[in-house]
């Protein structure tokens, strides 16, 4: 073997800007390419989202094609009003109570009244009488 063997020069140029621009893309080197890409994407990403945001409503839709023909089920056929919402336990318990109270109240209310009036009735008969 030679020592001194003849070495191939390599095709391209070994600067820094010829190696940075090998490995890079064509397109880095190109704003506007960059530019329009970056617009596509986002426009992509925009329309997934709202694809994305509509599925349910698809569904639903399709949904209520499909079972138009039933009926809702009993509970369901009328709204319930505004009053009528489930209650957990303790809530319906206080409600009880609340009632209960507020029938206590009109009882002892309503036979002091009636008591007030007898007894007034009869001061007015022992008072007529005479």
């Amino acid at each position: 073997m030679s020592a001194n063997k003849r070495i191939r020069k390599p095709s391209t140029a070994k600067t820094a800007k010829d190696l940075l621009a090998l490995d890079m893309p064509s397109t880095v080197r190109k704003p506007k390419v960059l530019k329009d890409k970056a617009e596509l994407l986002k426009d992509e990403v925009h329309r997934l989202e709202v694809a994305i945001a509509a599925t349910s409503k698809v569904f639903s839709e399709q949904r209520r094609r499909r079972n138009d023909d039933e009926l809702p089920p009993p509970e369901r056929s009328a709204p319930k009003r505004r009053g009528e919402q489930r209650l957990t336990l303790a809530q319906a318990s206080e409600k009880r109570r609340v009632f209960y109270m507020q029938v206590l109240e009109f009882t002892v209310t309503a036979l002091l009244f009636v008591g007030a009036c007898a007894w007034l009735y009869q001061w007015w008969l022992s008072r007529s009488a005479n």
